[in-house]
């Protein structure tokens, strides 16, 4: 965790219906008001400065604490998840395998994703190895992003889940 309280991110290719970043934006203003400290990074396409994601996050008053990074080299994107978040949120409908959720397993991040996403939830061993929630509802989404970030010792353990599943 950085100095400045929990990161978030979220690693989202294209601002479609399909990768759900509407309703990460909007739990992360819930998660503001508990954790007001709290930072959401956004990677991927679409999530760049002056992009779609942020124009219309900015035009909703969503964009407080959002840095919308876009796209950037992978090796780097590795290097600022292992360095930087603390918790992947992978709010995405329709995954047929979420390359996201293993690797940030590996990389001993706690992941929030879709209890209905197929493809995501057997990644996260049907909720063993990371946080699955009704991703559709922001309060839900909220709801974990907020337990993940005053628990540390669950965070933590979370964590170890999937780091050893994706082991």
């Amino acid at each position: 965790m950085r100095s400045g309280g929990v990161t978030f991110a979220t690693i989202l290719q294209g601002w479609s219906r399909r990768k759900n970043a509407i309703a990460a934006l909007k739990a992360f203003r819930t998660v503001l008001r508990d954790v007001p400290d709290a930072h959401l990074l956004m990677f991927g396409m679409d999530y760049e400065q002056g992009g779609p994601a942020q124009s219309w996050a900015r035009m909703q008053d969503l964009d407080t604490g959002v840095s919308f990074v876009g796209v950037i080299p992978y090796e780097e994107l590795l290097k600022r998840v292992h360095q930087e978040v603390d918790v992947i949120v992978h709010p995405s409908l329709d995954e047929s395998f979420s390359m996201v959720a293993l690797e940030g397993m590996a990389l001993g991040k706690p992941v929030i994703a879709g209890n209905s996403t197929p493809g995501v939830r057997e990644v996260l061993g049907f909720g063993r190895s990371g946080v699955l929630v009704d991703v559709r509802d922001p309060a839900s989404l909220a709801e974990a992003m907020i337990r993940l970030a005053h628990d540390g010792a669950y965070r933590t353990s979370v964590a170890r889940r999937g780091f050893e599943r994706a082991s």
